[in-house]
């Protein structure tokens, strides 16, 4: 059951520039594949924002 929903969902990459990126490269498929808005991706950034 969860391997149905993990596949196609993982974005696997060899390195990134920071966290922010990280961030929107892991949420990638999540977004091409219409389960989060781009909002959502800014909404985790801005709150790891207010976090750090």
């Amino acid at each position: 059951m969860i391997s149905e929903y993990l596949a196609g969902n993982i974005q696997i990459v060899e390195e990134v520039n920071d966290w922010k990126e990280a961030i929107r490269t892991g949420a990638r498929p999540l977004l091409e594949n219409d389960s989060i808005e781009d909002r959502y991706i800014d909404a985790m950034i801005e709150m790891c924002q207010i976090i750090l």
